[in-house]
């Protein structure tokens, strides 16, 4: 999928609104035409209500006085309006929404909504569309498992995340580290995780190392609308975490940064990674090691057994 910026994002936002608009004031125009003494009623109202805005402009102390005054002339016009659509069956259609919190706008409140931010994670930062996984942790199979020792982990595992989703948003630790070989099922039972944990928290972001270091990197190189998405996702996951490519002045910079900030607000973030101890040393320097294997702060837990994709 071709990345575009956040500004573009936001653009088809509001080419999507103007586009309603148009089609709305284009199908009331239609209304309007086949029924004069409509039209007629409802230029009425504008006309009082705009004759009072004026009014209260010109005398601002009298606001109040004003607008006792109008309120029953409005109310007896659409009090006639409505009689009128009723006697002529003529509906108001309500305006339907993709999305009711910002009515299609991308903004509530006083920052972006979240179906704003789902696009941007998957659109213009590079991340997994979370939706396009199926099964979560109800459905988590330890049939993969061949090796008792290897099932009982997973168990722990499994109730242990079952916990993290019932506690949330209340998490004893704020960093969850998951290690081991490949295809050990790190990535098979956090992608279960993540869609459990989407019944309680909308505001996640699934991403890979790569696809994540590759952001940062434009990012250094002025290309991004900024990283504060990545830096207040609710729930921010990084899957592969090692497989980046390293980049001076970016991937241990930028990885140090983020866990910090994140840590300072409060938030969950997931590393899952096929590296051991002493590679993500050599890799990120203990100083960033030392923070993300944090006995206070990280949960971590190590992936043990033979390659599951091998053995189904």
């Amino acid at each position: 999928m071709k990345l575009i910026s956040l500004a573009e994002l936001i653009e088809e936002y509001d080419d999507n609104l103007s586009r309603r608009s148009t089609y709305e004031a284009l199908r009331e125009r239609d209304v309007l035409r086949a029924h004069p003494v409509l039209e007629n009623l409802i230029k009425q109202r504008n006309a009082v209500q705009v004759d009072y805005l004026q009014m209260i402009l010109r005398e601002p102390h009298r606001k109040n006085e004003l607008e006792e005054e109008a309120r029953p002339i409005l109310t007896a016009l659409d009090q006639q309006i409505g009689e009128y659509r009723e006697q002529n069956n003529v509906t108001e259609e309500p305006p339907h929404y993709e999305c009711d919190i910002c009515q299609d706008t991308g903004f509530a409140g006083d920052g972006y909504c979240i179906c704003l931010k789902k696009k941007a994670y998957v659109r213009v930062i590079g991340a997994y569309d979370l939706e396009s996984f199926s099964g979560d942790l109800s459905d988590y199979s330890f049939e993969i498992f061949t090796d008792p020792d290897d099932k009982a982990r997973a168990s722990k595992m499994v109730r242990y995340l079952k916990k993290q989703y019932e506690d949330y948003p209340v998490v004893r630790k704020k960093q969850l580290v998951l290690l081991g070989k490949a295809g050990t099922g790190k990535t098979y039972v956090i992608r279960r995780f993540l869609r459990t944990m989407a019944e309680k928290e909308q505001d996640i972001c699934y991403i890979s190392a790569r696809n994540l270091f590759d952001y940062f990197h434009q990012d250094r190189l002025g290309e991004t609308d900024g990283v504060d998405l990545l830096y207040e996702a609710k729930i921010l996951a990084i899957d592969d975490l090692g497989s980046e490519p390293m980049t001076q002045n970016v991937t241990r910079e930028y990885l140090f940064d983020l866990m910090n900030v994140r840590k300072e607000k409060g938030l969950l973030t997931v590393f899952v990674s096929n590296n051991n101890l002493d590679e993500l040393n050599n890799r990120y320097t203990e100083r960033i090691v030392s923070r993300l294997l944090s006995v206070n702060d990280s949960d971590v837990f190590q992936f043990e057994g033979k390659d599951l994709r091998l053995v189904r």
